[in-house]
């Protein structure tokens, strides 16, 4: 085994044990908070604690809302009322529900979801779970319906709707906002209609859907608006299943996913109501602006544009708050998982392990691409992105692409198996994933995610490829990379030696056939020509042959710099050499 193997093995394996480390540090498991005494339904007095969620919703956003409400309750003053400033409108379904059921179950004092901007998609499901919700005025709250596949029938929307409709339920019934309003904002074609009633005279209003509208106006019976909401649903959407929900749930026991069924209409309520507006009318998802979710009773006020505003929603004193933010590994690795960031990762990556083959000894390279390494593995480790899975295939590629190197040189189905591998693993890596097993897949609503992870690594594979390529045509006299050859004039001299002894050049004149074609740097070459190593081969480098810098291959292990070498095959543009006086064997394919 060479000295460059074992010492890029050594280096994999240390990469391999530092990220594993890395990953139990910093990952803790989710959800380890205790469970909290009951909260009232609006703040007021005391200190608080301001938590931000903002950009995309994704894996990491639980643990790192989960982190920050811990370390906020350990401050003192303890906070006795935590604000959730949201500005938000994508992301993955799974993470914005996980934090949902962690601010409803887990926080163990009152909260406050902050819609400063505004709070679409997930960010609904995060301000519907907060004990109240305040705006600014501007501000948007609503929109949350989810994208299905062109092709999405039965299952995929019963896997998507029925557990964000499950937790809009029950976000309603603790939180006690309209559940009318978050279905319409979720599911196109849920009507809302406000109707009241009259009686002992006192008037009394609510938020309704089509089919309870049917009932409680129109005088339907309960079946008979089923029956026809369901018909305007399945002629508006397809044919959905019928899904029974598990035992304990707050979902009517026969459920289709998104149907807008009967929920407050009861019988004798069959035409004792009247009609006040309609307030939505089904034409899209539902999304309101701050005057109207207050009006509608979904948030408590919209002139929260400020914390002095908030202070005063509050009744606390500018003194009596804290913002906790994310520590700065955490910042530091959202930064290192942004799509053009990892493409200059890559690019680094493969330059400094190239520099280090072409150099070995200064150590350089190897740390560089170290750093690289750990950058582009350990940031999603901790952000809770890469899968075990990812790791192994990325790993995986990793050995093959050293078996192509070193076992049986030449680029065949091992080198190429090892890229492929190698960059999807890459991809993989910071696209939040969902579902359990043993090969989580990339999770609804992660797209856009893999999108952009796909142009970055691949980008940067190319762009290092082509660097690489202008670096072995011109790499002893690049700026900056011209001082790690031929830099002693000792190593100079022998080659100006090795330059005039008439032995090291093939003759003049046309040069007999060769086996392969064109060879870069000098014309057409033959097997049996002899020429001196200008650079260290390990396995590839340079070789002076007839006055001209060929790029060459070693057929089997290094050889140094001012060895005297024979050309044993010619194959296309891949010159295969070795030290003069070896006995002679086929090159290795």
């Amino acid at each position: 085994m060479t000295r460059l193997l074992r010492r890029l093995i050594v280096v994999t394996l240390l990469a391999v044990a530092a990220i594993g480390h890395f990953h139990a540090e910093l990952r803790p498991a989710r959800g380890s908070a205790g469970d909290g005494p009951p909260r009232a339904a609006i703040p007021g007095g005391g200190h608080a604690a301001y938590i931000r969620i903002d950009g995309r919703v994704y894996a990491f956003t639980p643990t790192s809302v989960r982190r920050r409400v811990e370390r906020a309750m350990n401050t003192s003053p303890r906070p006795s009322v935590i604000v959730i400033e949201i500005d938000t409108d994508e992301g993955v379904l799974s993470d914005a529900l996980e934090v949902a059921h962690y601010i409803k179950e887990r926080i163990p004092v009152m909260t406050v979801a902050w819609v400063n901007t505004r709070a679409e998609g997930p960010g609904l499901v995060i301000a519907s779970a907060a004990n109240s919700i305040v705006m600014a005025p501007g501000a948007t709250l609503g929109n949350a319906a989810p994208r299905m596949g062109r092709r999405g029938g039965a299952d995929e929307r019963a896997a998507t709707l029925g557990p964000l409709l499950a937790e809009l339920v029950d976000n309603s019934q603790k939180r006690g906002f309209p559940y009318a309003l978050l279905h319409a904002a979720t599911v196109p074609g849920v009507e809302v209609y406000e109707v009241e009633r009259t009686e002992n005279g006192q008037t009394r209003r609510k938020l309704v859907n089509q089919a309870d509208y049917m009932v409680m106006v129109e005088g339907e019976s309960v079946a008979r608006a089923n029956h026809e909401t369901r018909r305007q649903f399945l002629q508006d959407f397809g044919r959905y299943r019928v899904i029974q929900p598990p035992a304990g749930s707050t979902i009517p026991a026969e459920f289709v996913p998104g149907e807008a069924q009967v929920r407050v209409a009861r019988a004798e309520d069959r035409g004792q109501w009247q009609l006040v507006r309609r307030v939505h009318d089904g034409r899209g998802p539902l999304k309101l602006r701050g005057d109207e979710a207050v009006e509608l009773g979904l948030a408590h006020t919209d002139h929260v544009d400020s914390i002095q505003a908030m202070q005063a929603y509050l009744n606390t004193g500018p003194h009596d708050h804290i913002r906790v933010r994310q520590t700065w590994s955490e910042n530091l690795a959202e930064f290192l998982t942004q799509p053009g960031v990892r493409m200059v990762l890559v690019v680094i990556l493969v330059l400094a392990t190239f520099i280090e083959m072409q150099t070995m000894g200064t150590g350089i390279g190897a740390v560089v691409a170290l750093a690289a390494l750990l950058a582009l593995v350990g940031a999603p480790l901790m952000l809770g992105l890469a899968e075990v899975w990812h790791l192994v295939l990325f790993f995986l590629g990793i050995g093959l692409i050293l078996v192509e190197l070193f076992i049986v040189p030449g680029l065949g189905v091992a080198g190429l198996t090892g890229l492929i591998c190698v960059v999807v693993g890459l991809v993989l890596m910071v696209v939040p994933t969902a579902g359990g097993g043993i090969v989580p897949m990339p999770a609804d609503g992660a797209a856009e995610a893999l999108r952009h992870s796909i142009l970055a690594i691949v980008a940067g594979v190319l762009i290092a490829a082509i660097m690489v390529g202008l670096l072995i045509r011109h790499f002893g006299t690049v700026p900056l990379f011209d001082w790690l050859v031929l830099k002693d004039e000792g190593s100079q001299r022998r080659l100006d030696e090795a330059e005039a002894e008439e032995d090291t050049y093939i003759p003049r004149g046309p040069p007999p056939a060769a086996a392969g074609g064109d060879v870069t740097g000098y014309g057409r070459l033959s097997v049996g020509a002899t020429g001196t190593a200008i650079t260290g081969l390990r396995p590839a480098g340079r070789v002076l042959i007839a006055g001209h810098a060929t790029d060459v291959v070693s057929s089997g292990g290094w050889i140094e710099r001012g060895r005297k070498v024979k050309v044993v095959a010619v194959e296309g543009n891949r010159i295969v050499v070795e030290p003069e006086g070896e006995a002679s064997r086929p090159p290795q394919a």
